[in-house]
């Protein structure tokens, strides 16, 4: 059972559930849940509980107990954020061998009344920090390394021009075109 002075808490928003992870939060966005299945579980000291079990639209699942703090404000902003979502159905589950071995639906997502909404992706625009700089230079000697070694010759000019480092979005990204590209898969694949 989790200690009353335990932190972080459960709690909801107008966001999505926010539940406790290793690095601060895990948060469920409302319009991606998919569906909520519960079962009546007991702890080994023969504590009592709910394992409250909300599925992501990915297929993702994310657990969060009655006993945990932050319960009972999470579930009351679940009533409020997830059409036709009850509390007592969620309560009233039974164990897993009363269920028939399966995990009971407490709430499933309606399409017609409640369609799915998904977070946009959070877009970074900004220039690469110094560091970000030193590393992306790295990758790309490494990359032009990489692609010699397949070779067994320095890349010309044109070949070079293929081997592609940038930066997107707050991360370092790199590619090797055509018709590099194909020249190193047919030298790998041995043609």
């Amino acid at each position: 059972m989790q200690p009353e002075d335990a932190e972080p808490v459960l709690f909801a928003d107008a966001t999505g559930i926010h539940l406790p992870a290793v690095n601060g939060y895990a948060v469920v966005d409302w319009g991606e849940i998919a569906h909520v299945d519960a079962l009546r579980e007991t702890y080994q000291d023969g504590t009592p509980f709910i394992d409250v079990i909300v599925v992501h639209i990915s297929g993702v699942d994310f657990h969060f107990h009655s006993v945990d703090r932050g319960y009972e404000q999470t579930t009351a902003e679940m009533e409020k954020h997830l059409m036709g979502f009850r509390r007592d159905r969620l309560e009233g589950v039974p164990t897993f061998e009363d269920a028939g071995q399966t995990i009971p639906t407490v709430w499933q997502r309606d399409e017609a009344v409640q369609p799915f909404q998904l977070r946009p992706p959070v877009i970074d625009p900004r220039d690469p920090t110094p560091e970000e700089r030193i590393q992306m230079e790295a990758a790309h000697k490494a990359s032009v390394a990489t692609c010699e070694k397949i070779l067994g010759r320095p890349l010309v000019a044109d070949e070079l021009a293929c081997v592609q480092t940038g930066f997107e979005n707050g991360r370092i990204t790199g590619n090797i075109a055509a018709p590099l590209a194909q020249l190193l898969v047919e030298r790998q694949s041995g043609k």
